[in-house]
């Protein structure tokens, strides 16, 4: 069920998402983006100074249409392709590029997160399913592309 098929027509809803985790932000959240969309009501202007002036947070507005299809990607990817390399279970390496030091840091970015949160991700998400596909489907390309190379 949806927030505004739920609460009365007379309750203001501004959808937040806040594009960062407890890993991103424990040191401090300025700075970093939120996503707000108005579901109903007049709130988004006031909701959307707090968050910019008060926590220093880069509001990005959007529709809840528009957040789906993008954190289809943004989020469903990046958890899927750390989930996969947290399955690796790699040793430590001596031998680093400075890209593999990244991919290490987005893995202990992810590596904790619940499995809830990861089912959520990939499940919920309504684009994620088209997102997952178009992935697979390019890994298989590239495979295919290897083995014939």
């Amino acid at each position: 069920k949806w927030m505004k098929d739920i609460l009365p027509p007379q309750v203001d809803i501004v959808g937040t998402h806040p594009l960062f985790g407890p890993q991103t932000g424990k040191h401090g959240i300025e700075g970093l983006n939120i996503a707000v969309s108005n579901i109903r009501g007049k709130r988004l202007p006031c909701v959307s100074a707090f968050l910019r002036e008060k926590l220093k947070l880069q509001v990005l507005k959007t529709t809840p249409h528009e957040h789906d299809e993008e954190v289809a990607y943004v989020q469903g990817l990046t958890h899927l392709l750390m989930k996969v390399v947290v399955a690796l279970d790699l040793p430590k390496f001596r031998f680093k590029t400075k890209t593999y030091e990244y991919l290490e840091q987005m893995v202990e970015m992810i590596r904790y997160d619940s499995e809830e949160l990861f089912r959520a991700i990939e499940r919920e998400n309504p684009f994620s399913a088209k997102a997952k596909q178009r992935f697979f489907a390019a890994a298989r390309d590239l495979e295919e592309k290897l083995r014939r190379n």
